[in-house]
């Protein structure tokens, strides 16, 4: 019941992937199947003809509107308005096949696929540097402030610049020693968020409400001590109003209904500041705020004593000397903006399977109370468990983090008897084909 309570929280629902997805797409019933001759596709979904059609002979919603394309089924009182993303993808699997064409603003096309063997197709002709989507409103608002940001940052850069930052930031988080050295520091962070989970049960029922709620708390303390290898406060029970935790807090719900909203809304920021955009800035600021002054006292700590061995990731990436002081604070900010909610489902996700399957739960608990002789969390204890391990991995694959792989062709492709010319948007959607 607490599993089921923690996926119905409001700011759940707005990720969209709350919903669980099922462990594989439903067939598509004769009402709803694309009217393609004869073979079926092997989920489930139909599968064109052997002949080679073009990109404007694929199935999708209609009509497409001048400017709005078919953007219009997320308007309200539309057929995906409110509806989660899971769910809406599923929906377009059942309705139109393995290979989806939408068109939002200015009628550019969009194509989302459903089946395993075109993902395979996509990932092997991407080159070095893969073209993907960023966020153009980010990329405006750090572009317009360089006094604040000299790069949009490793989530939004493109070409050499995305190649550049991401060798250098990408080892530094792999780094085995790095990890090994967050394990005590995190083992503290587990440990306030099992107490508050104590205070935070119904004392008669055991149930905990608003799990999801703890669960982003635990994120952001857990990220903001990886990035910064600072404690923030996320997890104090009596968390008061304008601290620095809850100002944190408040900055990442602001950044993701900013994103949400101008992912999917017209792109009216650009002329204007719209109410959405102004929630970005009042984000940003925070974030930016918080994570500067931090950077600042490590660097400052590190010109005192340059002999300081500690590997934490922050830590690793000043004495690399690679990165401006504006490339620091940026990359700090895009692991926080892009952590929390993927760890927070994750764990979400992870608690949900093992509730609803008391066979592995027993099996896990075995395990750990064979392991842990006491509390303490050491990373050879770690690397004994095992069947925790494989538990996280099988959640992982029945309910992926993130839903979806955005990649622009590069060049012309055949994908489910299609031809998808080079320039085209695909989304890999991993959570529906499963």
């Amino acid at each position: 019941m607490a599993a089921r309570k923690m996926l119905e929280n409001p700011i759940s629902k707005k990720i969209g992937e709350s919903v669980l997805p099922r462990p594989c797409p439903v067939p598509a019933s004769s009402a709803e199947a694309v009217s393609i001759p004869e073979q079926k596709h092997k989920n489930g979904g139909p599968k064109p003809a052997q002949k080679i059609l073009e990109l404007k002979d694929m199935p999708g919603p209609w009509p497409s509107i001048p400017f709005i394309g078919t953007s219009w089924q997320y308007f309200r009182g539309a057929r995906y308005h409110n509806m989660n993303m899971y769910k809406c993808n599923e929906d377009k699997y059942r309705r139109y096949g393995p290979a989806v064409k939408e068109e939002f603003q200015w009628g550019k096309p969009v194509v989302q696929l459903f089946d395993p063997e075109d993902f395979e197709k996509v990932f092997c002709k991407q080159s070095s540097h893969p073209i993907r989507q960023i966020m153009e409103f980010v990329v405006h608002y750090r572009r317009n402030r360089p006094e604040k940001y000299d790069s949009p940052g490793l989530a939004n850069a493109l070409n050499e610049e995305w190649f550049r930052l991401r060798n250098i930031i990408t080892p530094v988080l792999s780094k085995p020693r790095a990890i090994k050295f967050l394990t005590s520091r995190m083992d503290s962070v587990a440990d306030d968020f099992s107490e508050l989970l104590r205070k935070g049960r119904n004392p008669d029922t055991l149930v905990i409400d608003n799990i999801q709620d703890l669960a982003y708390r635990m994120a952001l303390e857990g990220v903001y001590m990886m990035s910064l290898d600072a404690r923030l406060g996320c997890l104090d029970p009596n968390l008061q109003e304008n601290s620095a935790a809850s100002d944190m807090i408040l900055s990442v719900k602001l950044l993701f209904e900013a994103f949400h909203e101008l992912f999917y809304g017209l792109p009216l920021w650009k002329w204007y500041e719209t109410e959405s955009y102004k929630k970005l800035v009042k984000a940003e600021s925070l974030m930016y705020e918080a994570t500067s002054r931090q950077i600042q006292e490590v660097i400052e700590k590190l010109r005192k004593d340059p002999d300081d061995d500690e590997e934490g990731i922050l830590r690793t990436l000043i004495k690399k000397n690679e990165l401006t002081d504006q490339q620091l604070i940026v990359s700090v900010i895009d692991l926080l903006s892009g952590g929390i909610f993927t760890v927070a489902n994750a764990f979400s996700f992870l608690v949900y399977h093992i509730a609803t399957n008391p066979d592995v739960q027993e099996k896990l608990y075995a395990e750990l109370t064979s392991v842990m002789a006491d509390s303490e969390v050491t990373n050879e204890r770690l690397d004994q468990l095992r069947y925790l391990k494989a538990c996280v991995k099988e959640a992982f694959r029945l309910s992926p983090t993130i839903p979806c792989v955005n990649r622009i062709l590069t060049q012309d492709m055949v994908l489910s008897g299609y031809k998808v010319p080079a320039g085209t948007d695909v989304f890999c959607n991993f959570n529906v084909a499963c």
